[in-house]
């Protein structure tokens, strides 16, 4: 049996029916075949979202805001409602708080399409009292919804902001302590190897080149953050090794 306009008038009347009396399963049962059946699938499938949402179903109503929408994308409605469910339900997310400022855009540029002040003058004059009354508000409601996400999103911006400067500062502060940590060895090293240079004999030399090299190699790599430096430093601790072991060659042929 074919769905006739009179089903769909009956089926409607239902939904608001069962809407009324709490009657969420049946009153789904029935969007559900509205949006099959009858010719505007697009009205009835954002009327099942906003029930599933309201029955907490938030998965089940994006999902049907989303066939709303691909059936019928240039309409206001389904894309203010998926702005303002997305700040109610996610509104510490900034990623979520920009989709829904999108979505808001679009409902406020679709919105003045839907709604021709000229048409309503030309067939129902009488009406257009009614009619502006209705578009105004309804365009303060959806500015007012577009003005409160964007708040809110520039409030989460600064604490992100915030948050990564303190982060920063807090690797720059760890990181200024190693290098301290790091010098004030390497001079103690210095130190205690110069002091005791005077007993070393031959061979002991490059031990001790070894022993400077190290620690300050470490440091180089530690504190540069440029490549090209730290591979000049790296061939200069090499050279300082080789020219430790000349110095220790020597002084043994000296000393023998």
């Amino acid at each position: 049996m074919a769905y006739t306009k009179q089903n769909e008038t009956s089926d409607s009347k239902k939904v608001q029916e069962e809407y009324n009396k709490r009657n969420f399963d049946e009153c789904e049962r029935l969007l559900n075949r509205l949006s099959q059946k009858s010719d505007n699938p697009s009205w009835y499938t954002y009327l099942l979202a906003a029930v599933q949402f309201e029955r907490g179903k938030s998965e089940d109503g994006f999902a049907s805001l989303e066939r709303s929408i691909e059936i019928s994308s240039a309409w206001s409605n389904p894309h203010t409602l998926k702005a303002q469910t997305l700040q109610q339900m996610y509104g510490q997310d900034i990623n979520k708080l920009r989709l829904a400022l999108s979505e808001i855009d679009l409902a406020l540029q679709y919105y003045p399409n839907e709604n021709s002040a000229q048409e309503v003058l030309t067939n129902n004059p009488e009406n257009f009292s009614a009619w502006l009354n209705e578009y105004v508000n309804t365009s303060a409601g959806m500015y007012s919804l577009k003005n409160s996400i964007e708040t809110q999103l520039q409030a989460l911006e600064v604490l992100a902001r915030v948050a990564l400067v303190e982060d920063r500062f807090e690797q720059e502060k760890t990181r200024n302590i190693e290098i301290l940590g790091v010098f004030s060895a390497i001079i103690t090293l210095v130190l205690s190897t110069t002091l005791a240079a005077k007993s070393l004999q031959g061979a002991d030399f490059v031990w001790l080149s070894f022993g400077l090299v190290i620690p300050l190699g470490f440091l180089i790599l530690l504190v540069s953050p440029s490549r090209a430096t730290k591979s000049r430093g790296i061939i200069i601790l090499g050279l300082l090794v080789a020219a430790g072991g000349v110095v220790g060659f020597f002084v043994s042929e000296w000393i023998n």
